[in-house]
């Protein structure tokens, strides 16, 4: 009986880290989900935003989502904005260093049209390019997916 303890304590110890393995597993996968689900709601407001500013060049200014032509199924995250300026579609949010904001830098990327906003213009955070002057109306630190 003595020497069943030790086993025991091992068996339970193995079913222990099995367990905890799969719910890390688990737990890997959900987090892939909705980093993906934010990278595709990302992507479907800005082409809505960018399908808007192309038909109505000269509209200047943030475009109601009842006026966008999105999906009757999509649900836009709260933290996105929009601005349009000349064709152009800015899809923001607004505070780039905070953990939305970092999750947003870490999973979506449109490379020569995403990065910081940075004294009014684009910039990538990496390497310091600067890829376009933004309008005065997407705030300092926001981070910014464009179109044109």
């Amino acid at each position: 009986m003595i020497y069943l303890a030790p086993l025991l304590a091992a068996i339970a110890l193995m079913i222990g880290w099995n367990m905890t393995s799969e719910m890390n597993s688990q737990n890997v996968s959900f987090i892939h989900m909705q980093q993906s689900g934010i990278s595709d709601a990302v992507g479907i407001y800005r082409s809505s935003v960018l399908s808007y500013a192309a038909s109505n060049v000269s509209t200047v200014g943030v475009v109601q989502d009842t006026a966008l032509a999105l999906p009757t199924w999509f649900h836009k995250p709260a933290y996105l904005q929009n601005y349009v300026f000349n064709g152009q579609a800015f899809v923001f949010y607004s505070n780039a260093i905070d953990p939305i904001g970092l999750q947003l830098r870490s999973i979506v990327s449109y490379p020569g049209e995403s990065g910081i906003a940075i004294n009014g213009k684009l910039t990538d955070p990496a390497s310091g390019a600067v890829y376009a002057t933004l309008p005065a109306a997407i705030p300092n630190g926001a981070f910014v997916v464009m179109a044109h």
